[in-house]
């Protein structure tokens, strides 16, 4: 396991948000399940243990909480350290919500999200999902999300949200927060309020500039899709490294809007050549699949599904680049 990048100033704030959390002895039902979470929340629900260990401890520097860390956790087994640990009501919730996640039954999801909720009836995890399923159109579901955003964001509390800004991510209780406002961000696309999606994309990245979650990529198509160029301009010398077909794709529409045709047919060349099944599907020539795939590999037919799915409206907002599009030949052409 990596060392422990938290100050005790954040494990601080996180204690007096919840000063009655130390000491205090969870009292799960009896029915409780000891099955873990999906692989892919495994290591959230391991570093939520963690967590919670440091905040039990005092340190005065952060060599002190490497020091614990290398001693007590980092040499041993995810069964050891959970060995003899008693989880509160309310991660035994989360857990609950993770297996929602993982649920392939309607039925079985709604029966551990009700038992979630009866444990821990603000868990914003539980309550996005349920939204999501009960809302009959997009502004229903734009207001159930924004409700559900104001209410996670009063559970970490104003202060802890700003002098935690910049390495949200990194702390696990603030991920419900996270997802929940993404899952506002997507609602409001959806509903055209593309501005505050905006919005909202610019805050995330502020609060995780390190962007586990992709808000860069939705915010580009966003930027593109309304013409700010200058914010697309931003988001490629911040994100550097982003070289997938997203950020390549986009970078052709930049160039092309800017009126440099030469750069844009340089651009167009490289993104071509990156991932060749693109171009098919922005030209209508193959359409995509209705919902993006799960997994993808750079280059792959999957890869350009998830790149339709975040910047194919900022293409499809510009006809015209569409047609310019169109009159070049496949990059192995050129």
């Amino acid at each position: 396991m990596a060392k422990t990048t938290s100050s005790p100033k954040r494990r601080a704030s996180a204690k007096r948000r919840e000063p009655a959390r130390a000491g205090r002895k969870a009292s799960p039902p009896s029915d409780a399940p000891a099955r873990r979470p999906p692989p892919r929340f495994a290591a959230e629900q391991f570093n939520r243990i963690v967590s919670r260990i440091l905040e039990q401890q005092n340190f005065e520097t952060i060599e002190e909480a490497n020091e614990f860390l290398e001693k007590n956790v980092n040499s041993r087994t995810v069964d050891e350290l959970m060995a003899g640990y008693e989880p509160e009501p309310e991660e035994v919730a989360q857990d609950l919500v993770y297996e929602a996640m993982g649920a392939e039954d309607l039925e079985e999801t709604l029966d551990l999200l009700g038992r979630a909720l009866k444990l821990d009836p603000d868990n914003i995890d539980a309550l996005s999902m349920l939204a999501g399923f009960a809302a009959e159109n997009e502004e229903d579901l734009v207001k159930s999300y924004a409700s559900i955003v104001e209410r996670a964001a009063g559970r970490l509390g104003a202060a802890f949200i700003r002098e935690n800004k910049g390495h949200f991510w990194g702390i696990p209780e603030t991920r419900p927060y996270m997802r929940a406002r993404a899952s506002l961000v997507s609602a409001l696309r959806k509903a055209g309020r593309l501005d505050e999606a905006i919005g909202h994309c610019e805050a995330m990245l502020e609060l995780n500039p390190n962007d586990n979650q992709g808000m860069r990529d939705i915010l580009l198509g966003l930027y593109l899709q309304t013409d700010r160029l200058e914010g697309a301009r931003r988001l490629f010398k911040k994100y550097r490294e982003s070289f997938f077909a997203i950020f390549n794709w986009a970078k052709v529409l930049e160039r092309y809007l800017s009126g440099d045709l030469e750069g844009a047919k340089a651009a167009y060349v490289h993104a071509d050549a990156e991932n060749r099944y693109v171009r098919d599907y922005l030209t209508g020539k193959k359409a995509p699949p209705k919902s993006p795939p799960d997994y993808y590999s750079p280059g792959d037919r999957n890869e350009a599904c998830v790149c339709m799915a975040e910047i194919g409206h900022a293409w499809r907002s510009h006809p015209e680049a569409l047609e310019w599009l169109r009159g070049l030949q496949p990059a192995g052409k050129q």
